[in-house]
């Protein structure tokens, strides 16, 4: 990353609330530790998400937890790497307003902080150049939509079914093999997910589908249990266990149409 002639690197570069640079570099207008200036490096650790930007942050930033910032997808030209621009935050602890360029690649997400004028902060995030892993692009991804959009069919395909069979299963024994299937079906779903590389941007929503979806797996497995030893409590809990799964994944696809997915 190139800066102004004028602007000189500090050893230790301020503490930005949230944000959480591994190995970061850090040049001021004056060389002072409080003046004006941008910190740069990759972020590893808490920004696996839609925003690009930790909880933390946006925490101190003074967002709630669910809301997206305003932000403007941007292409960072030495570099050509696509990055999410979010300006004029008020961080506490951080004087004056901040401007963050976050940018998703295969080793993290690249993030440059700016506490200068804007346009000098654009001018710097411009010359950005990885060291590490390749750039990714901003916004939804295609291959994880569909992905997440086949598991949860097939899964809900599946549990359809098994919810009829169930209700005209004569006994016990038959309604076993049957919650089985729809437990197999959420794993296969599950394990279509596990094995999928994606940006950070869509680390969390991968994560929260999986815990999910293996939710109802062993919900399900629960009710096969419960039926085969024809334990009438335990197949109460677990239907109760099936109903809170679903409840979750609804929510989980909220948070996807949240980050401008549209899942079919």
């Amino acid at each position: 990353m190139l800066f102004p002639p004028s602007w000189k690197r500090i050893g230790s570069a301020p503490a930005i609330p949230g944000i959480k640079f591994d190995n970061p570099v850090a040049f001021t207008t004056d060389g002072s530790a409080t003046g004006p200036g941008a910190v740069f490096g990759q972020v590893t650790d808490g920004a696996a998400n839609s925003t690009l930007l930790s909880a933390e942050f946006r925490d101190a930033a003074g967002f709630a937890r669910d809301e997206v910032p305003k932000r403007k997808a941007v292409k960072l030209a030495r570099g050509n790497i696509e990055a999410y621009q979010y300006e004029n935050l008020s961080v506490k602890g951080v004087p004056g307003k901040l401007t963050v360029f976050t940018a998703p690649t295969s080793a993290g997400v690249a993030t440059v902080a700016c506490n200068a004028a804007t346009e000098d902060c654009e001018a710097i995030a411009n010359t950005l150049k990885l060291r590490d892993g390749e750039a990714l692009p901003v916004g939804p991804s295609k291959a994880f939509g569909d992905a997440v959009s086949k598991a949860l069919a097939d899964a809900s395909s599946a549990a359809k079914d098994g919810v009829a069979q169930l209700k005209s299963a004569k006994t016990n024994k038959s309604q076993a093999p049957i919650a089985r299937k729809v437990s197999l079906a959420y794993d296969r779903a599950a394990q279509s997910l596990e094995g999928l590389e994606v940006s950070p941007a869509d680390a969390a929503l991968k994560a929260t589908f999986v815990d999910d979806l293996r939710a109802s797996q062993r919900a399900w497995k629960q009710l096969s249990t419960a039926a085969s030893k024809h334990d009438q409590s335990g197949y109460d809990k677990a239907k109760d266990a099936i109903a809170a799964a679903q409840t979750n994944l609804q929510n989980a696809v909220k948070s996807m149409q949240t980050a401008g997915y549209s899942l079919g």
